[in-house]
């Protein structure tokens, strides 16, 4: 490769090491004390820059959290006698928050439970076509029935896309 000497310094946080930074020439010889120090200076500062980006990142989740968080209090307090615009927030911000493609919130009355809020691709025909075709009682049931055929829908789609090469991978393995 060519180079005859090299020089690893460990990046330690709390003593347990996170990487290394690595210099080498192709000069034989031992690095001098001064060149020693500067790339531990380096390593420092690379652990440093490490630490203040995790703990940015932290911080940037924490304040996204609150803002949401903060966002659901003033739905709260703007809707004292209607809880929906609650609860379709509350749902905004968990299936944006969890990166969810879908968030249903229900409701138990003490005997079962009912569905009050629906979020993604299929909310609007859920919060649509439901309560104007089926009553409360059996809406939870309706709910169910509709979820397992759109996810048998999605499965479906899914085999039906993995079908040529489940194909091909038949053909390759059986005996001629």
């Amino acid at each position: 490769i060519g180079y005859r000497s090299g020089l690893f310094v460990p990046m330690l946080r709390d003593g347990a090491p996170i990487g290394v930074i690595a210099v080498a020439r192709a000069e034989p010889g031992l690095f001098s004390d001064s060149e020693i120090e500067l790339l531990k200076t380096f390593a420092d500062q690379a652990v440093i820059a490490i630490e203040n980006v995790r703990l940015f990142t932290e911080l940037e989740a924490r304040n996204r959290d609150l803002t949401a968080t903060s966002e659901i209090l003033r739905v709260i307090s703007q809707s004292p006698t209607d809880v929906q615009p609650v609860f379709d927030t509350i749902l905004d911000n968990a299936t944006r928050l969890c990166e969810a493609q879908r968030g249903a919130l229900f409701l138990y009355d003490g005997e079962a439970y009912h569905a009050a809020a629906f979020r993604g691709a299929a909310s609007a025909l859920e919060q649509a076509i439901l309560p104007a075709t089926v009553s409360d009682e059996r809406r939870t049931w309706a709910l169910a029935w509709y979820n397992l055929v759109l996810d048998s829908g999605h499965a479906l789609g899914a085999l039906a896309a993995a079908l040529p090469t489940l194909i091909t991978r038949i053909i390759l393995a059986s005996p001629d």
